[in-house]
């Protein structure tokens, strides 16, 4: 997983609630929580489901509710970050957007290899 996934998952749940919040998730996944990540460094995908894990553990929700109000977050996190100027060539609407946003992982896979990235596909209704 991208480092920027980490450093937003550490943010919302640091600006939702409270540093108390994330210290008592980083001392549950361990040493690798409190690791000072980099954007565009490659990071275990098991860190990043334990995040999510014991956020939802200690946050009394579930995980997929976890992942949801981490989409919405990630979406105001990566407009206000230097990542808009790339985000926002994807498209100006959300159906060109997760069209585009495939091409943007195939090129991506060019630069980390190693990482495994989500497909996207819609369609019209």
């Amino acid at each position: 997983m991208l480092g920027i996934v980490h450093i937003a998952m550490k943010q919302m749940v640091v600006q939702q609630h409270g540093q108390a919040a994330w210290d008592a998730i980083a001392a549950k996944v361990g040493e690798v929580a409190n690791t000072e990540w980099v954007s565009d460094g490659e990071y275990e995908d098991g860190t990043t489901v334990a995040m999510v894990v014991a956020a939802s553990e200690l946050l009394g929700t579930e995980v997929g509710a976890v992942l949801e109000a981490f989409g919405i977050f990630f979406v105001s996190f990566i407009r206000e970050s230097t990542f808009v100027k790339l985000v926002s060539v994807l498209g100006n609407n959300l159906k060109d957007f997760l069209y585009n946003l495939d091409y943007l992982h195939t090129h991506l896979q060019t630069v980390f290899p190693a990482a495994s990235f989500p497909h996207f596909s819609c369609r019209d209704v």
